[in-house]
């Protein structure tokens, strides 16, 4: 199944009726909103909602304070709503909290470094069901003169190694989402 754009992963959750999800890297929940449109029973949403000073350059690495606001706005937004649990800690700890073969759906937006990418993959690969659905935002390595990504790089290589295709929405440039079915 081709995707347009990452809002599509509804149609895709809803027609392969997937039932267990998860966001890592969550921020301000968009993109948490457009999930709970699907047939979703259950949308975990992970987040450290940390400022990460080591020179990792990215929009959503605003200060403390900003992140502490978009936190606590998060609490507030889904405070009332029983499909969703929120953990607010880092994506390798997270990850320790759920058995393997637990989601359906997996959806990575988090650290952006090569580094980053790679261990959230190797974290939660294990985690989504046979014929589960893990994916992610941002498939690219050079986003601009001032930083350096290495979410292709890393999804590519993770992928290959599995003997996996990965496919990637079409119209989201240079946004674009990275999908691959276990």
């Amino acid at each position: 199944m081709q995707l347009k754009t990452r809002n599509n992963f509804v149609d895709l959750i809803n027609k392969k009726s997937l039932k267990k999800g998860i966001e890592i890297g969550v921020q301000n929940g968009n993109f948490s909103d457009v999930l709970l449109r699907s047939t979703l029973q259950k949308l975990y949403l992970v987040d450290c909602w940390d400022y990460q000073p080591q020179g990792y350059v990215d929009g959503a690495n605003v200060d403390q304070n900003r992140q502490n606001l978009i936190y606590n706005n998060i609490k507030i937004k889904y405070q009332n709503n029983k499909r969703v649990n929120i953990i607010k800690d880092f994506s390798i700890n997270a990850s320790s909290l759920f058995p393997d073969n637990y989601f359906d759906f997996v959806y990575i937006d988090a650290n952006h470094s090569f580094e980053a990418v790679m261990q959230d993959l190797q974290s939660w690969y294990p985690k989504v069901k046979l014929n589960g659905v893990i994916a992610g935002h941002d498939y690219l390595d050079d986003f601009a003169s001032y930083t350096k990504f290495g979410v292709k790089s890393a999804v590519d290589k993770f992928f290959q190694l599995k003997h996996k295709k990965v496919m990637s929405t079409m119209q989201d440039v240079p946004y674009i989402s990275w999908y691959c079915f276990k």
